[in-house]
């Protein structure tokens, strides 16, 4: 068989469900491998998006996502979101067309050294090799996966793809993955005493889990954990819905600009039990003086902050060792958490709920959450809005509140929303963004038409970049290139042949939202709104 069949038919016996991208000639033998295993190549219209998609894809599914784009500057434009799977902590296969290895040195058309391109901002990043592909393809795989996830990305050249692999003669794929994926490492018990020692002296303990604790998926061993130990947990963006927000020991997301009473919270502790945190989440300075004892995924290394102990290896196991090990404790009342997150809730109250033909963000938040399900999956693209949902978005299970941090690339909620309604088809799910970030992907508004997607996005429009419009109004300078029109944004979702509404007020944002929801459609529900409660949150 060709090479780009065994890619195909090897990543379908792993679990591969769908496939990514933007393709260029070089990809037509990886398509036809795919379509021979009936995986579908999902064409998206930027390569960016595309890798949102797998990336997302892979955390929500444990199987690394792929995406697969054409040489030169498919391969550049891929970047962010290879750079976005390397800092969220996304598997991800990234495979690109590459130059043919007799005219590398000779032909400079579209010729990038993606090799090296890519390797600050991956596991891996080789070129993929007809001869060897039974042995790189297993483990890059294992690799994207294992530890602490993200992308491996692979050069292929069309030669490559196309060459047969008669080397193999007539071994499954199931046997060479066998024979040469990863082998598990030995289970090592990991030394626990310092944070055991830790916590046993510790009289009011709290909890921070982070990202750690969405990508190994034990959110119950974090409930369970605190729970014995009776302490307070903060979560952070990614890692919202791991404990239910009306759970009682639930005290707030931290990390955003409106976390001033779960900081006091903390203040208030003698000992922070880190479970997941990963330095990469944070946006501001660790300024924390109470001292940290954590433990994490294999491969988390934090320079954001320095724990006094780190313990890394399987959290699940690492939990229940704790519990073992460690008595309740009884330096907290649910009173004082509660009174943490009800002293947030304030702070996100409106000024102005709704006046002049616009509306609060928090107002469109308030009506969102009012009317999602439960179990409802929300992606949040990056701008001033995705600061204020952090806060008051309530996350009640596990992956159901979607977002880049580690990066926080602009355009990423309708990539996102593709994939959680692909991964999860049963689940409502919807997109929370800002004009800004809608535009730069208003072409996947045509991928969500053709894959009669029912998912509802929801677009704040201020005209402006108002993330960057509030730190020059700040610093008390005019603004100056953060200013743009207001396209008919409703419009534009019904000529892509998707439901398109627009609201001036609470109320009609509230049956548009609702009327989008059970309509069985893609949609786009404009709310205007404008920036100046952002003025208060950064």
């Amino acid at each position: 068989m060709k090479a780009s069949v065994f890619l195909a038919r090897y990543l379908r016996s792993q679990g591969l469900e769908r496939a990514f991208g933007l393709p260029g000639g070089e990809a037509i033998p990886l398509m036809e491998g795919l379509r021979q295993v009936d995986i579908p190549f999902i064409l998206s219209h930027h390569e960016s998006a595309a890798g949102y998609m797998a990336g997302t894809t892979g955390f929500l599914t444990g199987v690394p996502g792929l995406c697969i784009v054409t040489r030169g500057p498919g391969a550049a434009n891929m970047v962010s979101a290879v750079a976005m799977a390397h800092l969220d902590r996304l598997p991800l296969i990234a495979i690109s067309g590459d130059l043919e290895p007799s005219q590398v040195g000779s032909f400079t058309h579209q010729w990038l050294d993606l090799v090296n391109l890519f390797k600050p901002i991956t596991k891996s990043s080789s070129r993929l090799l007809a001869g060897e592909i039974e042995i790189s393809l297993p483990q890059a795989l294992e690799l994207a996966r294992s530890g602490r996830p993200g992308p491996v990305y692979f050069a292929f050249p069309g030669s490559e793809a196309n060459k047969e692999l008669s080397h193999l003669g007539d071994m499954s794929v199931e046997e060479i993955g066998r024979r040469y994926g990863i082998a598990p490492k030995p289970e090592t018990k990991a030394d626990l005493s310092g944070v055991i020692e830790a916590l046993r002296a510790a009289k009011a303990p709290i909890i921070m889990a982070g990202l750690g604790v969405a990508f190994s998926h034990t959110s119950a061993a974090l409930v369970a954990t605190a729970e014995h130990l009776r302490v307070p947990v903060t979560v952070t963006a990614q890692s919202k819905g791991c404990v239910p927000e009306d759970h009682p020991l639930f005290a707030g997301t931290f990390g955003v600009y409106t976390d001033a009473p779960i900081y006091d919270l903390i203040q208030e502790a003698d000992l922070i039990l880190a479970i997941g945190l990963d330095g990469v989440e944070f946006f501001k300075p660790w300024k924390i003086q109470v001292p940290v004892v954590g433990v994490a995924p294999a491969g988390a290394d934090d320079p954001s902050y320095s724990p006094r102990v780190a313990v890394d290896g399987d959290l699940s196991s690492l939990l229940a060792a704790i519990r073992k090990e460690v008595g309740p404790g009884a330096g907290w009342t649910l009173k004082r958490i509660e009174r943490c997150r009800r002293d947030v809730e304030t702070m996100m109250v409106p000024k102005v709920a709704e006046a002049g033909g616009r509306v609060a963000p928090q107002t469109v938040l308030e009506e969102m959450r009012r009317l999602f399900p439960r179990d409802g999956i929300l992606t949040a693209d990056v701008g001033a809005h995705k600061l204020i949902a952090m806060a008051q978005w309530a996350a009640y299970e596990p992956e159901t509140f979607l977002t880049t941090n580690g990066l926080s690339s602009m355009g990423y909620a309708i990539p996102g929303a593709i994939a959680a309604k692909l991964a999860r088809s049963d689940k409502q799910v919807a997109a929370f963004m800002g004009d800004g970030g809608f535009l730069m992907y208003t072409g996947e508004l045509e991928t969500l038409a053709r894959l009669k997607l029912p998912v509802t996005v929801v677009v704040m429009n201020d005209a402006a970049l108002s993330s960057i419009k509030v730190k020059q109004a700040k610093r008390n300078l005019p603004s100056v290139g953060v200013d743009f029109g207001e396209p008919d944004y409703a419009g534009i979702a019904r000529d892509f042949g998707l439901l398109g509404m627009k609201a001036t007020s609470r109320e009609e944002f509230r049956k548009a939202f609702q009327q989008a929801l059970d309509s069985g459609r893609g949609a786009v529900v404009e709310v205007a709104t404008y920036y100046d409660e952002y003025l208060r949150y950064q």
